[in-house]
């Protein structure tokens, strides 16, 4: 019996052994397959990677932001480590900090979200790009809601600033707005909202406190230059439709189209009163972009698209560039420390062939300006008002998962002819101010206007810099000018005497008190007489 069990076990034990060994090999195999699947894996990976690395770079003007709103951010591999924060560094001194305050500062209750913000808008701050810029969350979905959508929750108006004087002055109230109806008009210029003074206050703080949800009181108090004082005004904030653009024809057929911005619906809009415009049979076509800030490369593209022929190859021929299409429109390119990267061409089968002005002033920017130079480039618009801001620059938008985003620089855009707008504005065909004065600008952009026999030179803001007997007769006389106007027909109430006479211009000058708009009309009625 013990021989037995003892066989028994020993039988038992080889069969353990036997079926450990099938399960080991078995599992060995599984692994092989395992390792061969994953070598695999990662050079199906690897190949695809270099592929894609190639399309890009094959690719890559086509994927840049001319026709999106945002880059992605490059990979930690991509960022230069030498060009890196000292996180570990700046992390340990914040920690010291606020620690410190926490323990010693007993002045005032701190608030921990307006120190974080505080900081981040002063990272973009020291950028030296003057457009670079923080948004919080609340903040940017405004920004995204007025630009997409062309709906937001305020008073309804827009504002500008003086970068000397910080006044904040109302530019342009909209129709049927609670700022209409609360009495709020264009040139006010704030001095309390609530209580609080303003005057000296950053735009965005400004606008914050005049914003708010349907229903808020608003006690505003503006001082209105025409009556020298200050003004004491209740609105009520409400729901704002942003009306981009708006028409009207004048005597002798004269289309008249003012554009508020070129962002979100605006292009379906412009469209739109163009064609509404054209419906009417105008012979010639006003387009206002006095304050006009700019908006969307996308958009301005689609709008100058709209405007001119697909098939106009002068700034495409012969070009040493290779990213150019020789016998296409172009209407931008772009260029990132001096490399072209990406360019845009006409190409939806559609021209507007009428004689067009365009109105411009100091607030005129950005987008507009492309607009502008883009249209006088290929001789499709004469140009009438001030030198514009001069903003010529690609702006990328980076949001975050809590609501806000940044906003920095990333290229420099051209009109077709490579006039670089960016510091320097654009110099109208006809320079004269509202009241119809003929203007110069000196070699620091400053504007020189001639007015009962004396020279005032006056900075982009409206300072005056300076008051002499001299006389510039035209503003060609001016020297340092990038572009000079065609000086010959400013003088409107010179040259243009056949007019003064007319029925229109009375009407006109007596309910608009705007020569830029009277001297466009001029344009245009010699242009299609």
């Amino acid at each position: 019996m013990e021989n037995y069990e003892n066989q028994f076990n020993y039988y038992t034990r080889d069969d353990k052994l036997l079926n450990l060994t099938k399960k080991l090999k078995k599992s060995k195999r599984k692994n092989i397959i395992l390792s061969i699947v994953l070598v695999l894996f990662i050079l199906c990976f690897v190949f695809m990677s270099a592929v894609l690395l190639i399309a890009y770079n094959i690719f890559k003007p086509h994927f840049r932001a001319l026709f999106g709103k945002n880059f992605n951010i490059a990979s930690i591999s991509q960022i230069s480590k030498h060009n890196q924060i000292d996180l570990e560094k700046f992390t340990t001194k914040l920690a010291y900090i606020d620690d410190a305050i926490n323990i010693l500062y007993h002045y005032d209750d701190k608030d921990n979200k307006k120190i974080e913000d505080a900081m981040f808008a002063g990272y973009l701050n020291a950028l030296g790009d003057k457009y670079a810029e923080y948004m919080p969350a609340k903040e940017f979905t405004e920004f995204t809601e007025t630009t997409t959508e062309g709906v937001y929750y305020g008073i309804g108006c827009i504002v500008s600033q003086n970068r000397e004087t910080k006044d904040c002055r109302v530019d342009l109230v909209y129709e049927d707005s609670p700022a209409e109806k609360g009495g709020v008009l264009k040139g006010d210029i704030f001095v309390s909202v609530n209580g609080e003074n303003v005057r000296g206050s950053d735009l965005d703080y400004i606008i914050s406190l005049i914003r708010g949800e349907e229903g808020a009181k608003r006690e505003i108090v503006v001082y209105r230059e025409s009556e020298e004082k200050n003004v004491n005004l209740t609105v009520y904030c409400g729901k704002v439709d942003i009306k981009l653009v708006n028409t009207d024809v004048y005597e002798g057929n004269i289309g008249y189209l003012s554009l508020t911005e070129f962002t979100g619906k605006s292009s379906s809009q412009f469209k739109d009163g163009i064609n509404k415009l054209l419906d009417q049979d105008v012979k010639g076509l006003i387009i206002d972009l006095r304050n006009n800030p700019g908006g969307e490369l996308i958009t301005v593209c689609e709008i100058i698209d709209y405007m001119i022929k697909d098939r106009d190859g002068r700034y495409t021929l012969n070009q040493k560039e290779e990213i150019f299409e020789e016998g296409k429109t172009l209407l931008v390119y772009i260029k990132e420390r001096d490399e072209i990267v990406d360019a845009a061409y006409a190409n939806d089968n559609h021209e507007v062939d009428l004689p067009i002005v365009i109105l411009t002033n100091n607030a005129t920017a950005s987008a507009a300006e492309l607009f502008t130079e883009t249209m006088r480039d290929y001789k499709k618009a004469t140009v009438v008002g001030v030198r514009t801001y001069g903003k010529g620059v690609v702006q990328n938008i980076i949001p975050y998962e809590d609501g806000s985003a940044i906003k920095f620089t990333v290229s420099e855009y051209f009109p077709p002819s490579g006039y670089s707008i960016d510091f320097k504005g654009i110099l109208p065909d006809y320079s004269l101010d509202l009241a119809g004065y003929e203007i110069g600008y000196d070699e620091n952009n400053n504007i020189a206007v001639i007015e009962d026999g004396k020279q005032y030179i006056y900075t982009r803001e409206g300072e005056l810099v300076s008051e002499s007997d001299i006389i510039v007769s035209t503003a060609s006389d001016i020297k340092n000018t990038d572009k000079e106007p065609h000086s010959e027909n400013l003088k409107i109430y010179d040259e243009n005497n056949k007019f003064l006479d007319e029925d229109w211009y009375n009407e006109l000058d007596n309910e608009y008190n705007d020569k830029q708009l009277l001297q466009a009309i001029i344009i245009l009625k010699d242009k299609i007489k």
